[in-house]
């Protein structure tokens, strides 16, 4: 089942993007973790019929709350093996062909827990997905396999820093270089650069101050399911119908009606500015409201990451 996590402006404290996580429920309630299962999906080559479904799952659940928010996209983590004969583009664009969902809020994260042979093939189908404005990204950048090779052959237009790297930021001076090289990596070749695994304000202020602008992790938000998900997604940005924001504003004056009186009604629409930071909260890691909001949404909904113990068994 899909669970979202969602990666954080940490410039502003609104929303970019979602990542799709996979979690397994066992009928007995308890909820697992890839690590528990990720390795038996793929060496039983299940990983790419994984990935349609949890799409398609992603396309009923959220797909009308993404399409409304342009600016946000949505975020899959594709095995290697999808890229080959171009399965994924095929996938992509038969799965959300008539959703909300438009093709240009696509990323498809790269992961790979082995060797990639094929870089030709791969740059093929990456430019491919990229021609339907499609973003790729190389996922869990800094791990054993994850290297430039891929980055600098690929052509993709994101880079995701590992969770270690970040979690280290504070007690390995190693990390706070490899980071600072990501940066300028990213900077030369006009790609975008997500921190994950973020889980206090301390790294925050660290990936802020140097100019990372989007992170995800435990100190914004759990991964949640969709009823959660969605409405963290609606307290962090709220979609006002046109229908419903056309019935709150007060009837328009007749033609003849003094300016005075029709001051009113122009004034109306600053009623929604408390939805959207303002330059005081924008300065902050989060504003304080949100923050709230989140910890009441992320309480109510069932754990994501369970007791090491209880997931080994």
């Amino acid at each position: 089942m899909p669970y979202y996590q969602p990666v954080v402006d940490i410039q502003t404290g609104k929303m970019v993007s979602a990542e799709v996580l996979v979690r397994w429920r066992k009928p007995n309630g308890t909820i697992l973790e890839p690590a528990a299962f990720v390795e038996l999906v793929e060496t039983s080559g299940l990983a790419v019929d994984l990935t349609r479904s949890l799409m398609r799952r992603v396309r009923e659940e959220i797909g009308s709350a993404i399409g409304k928010r342009p600016h946000v996209t949505i975020a899959f983590n594709v095995a290697p093996e999808h890229f080959d004969d171009a399965l994924i583009l095929n996938d992509v664009a038969t799965i959300f062909d008539s959703s909300p969902v438009k093709l240009t809020q696509m990323v498809l994260e790269l992961t790979e827990r082995s060797r990639i042979e094929n870089l030709s093939g791969m740059r093929d189908t990456v430019a491919a997905l990229q021609g339907k404005g499609c973003k790729v990204a190389i996922d869990d950048m800094g791990n054993d396999h994850c290297g430039l090779t891929y980055v600098l052959k690929l052509g993709v237009d994101m880079i995701k820093i590992d969770k270690s790297i970040v979690q280290s930021i504070d007690t390995q001076g190693d990390s706070k270089t490899t980071i600072e090289t990501l940066i300028d990596l990213a900077r030369n070749m006009g790609m975008d650069l997500v921190a994950e695994g973020v889980e206090t304000f301390e790294q925050v202020t660290y990936l802020r101050d140097r100019g990372i602008k989007a992170a995800q992790g435990y100190v914004f938000a759990p991964p949640l399911p969709s009823s959660s998900f969605l409405q963290l997604l609606d307290a962090m940005d709220p979609v006002v119908e046109a229908a419903a924001a056309d019935a709150a504003q007060p009837a328009a004056a007749p033609p003849t009606a003094e300016p005075a009186q029709t001051a009113p009604a122009r004034a109306a629409p600053a009623k929604l500015a408390p939805t959207r930071a303002t330059p005081a909260q924008a300065a902050k890691p989060m504003p304080a409201n949100l923050a709230a909001k989140i910890a009441a949404i992320s309480a109510k909904a069932p754990p994501a990451r369970p007791a090491r113990a209880v997931a080994a068994g």
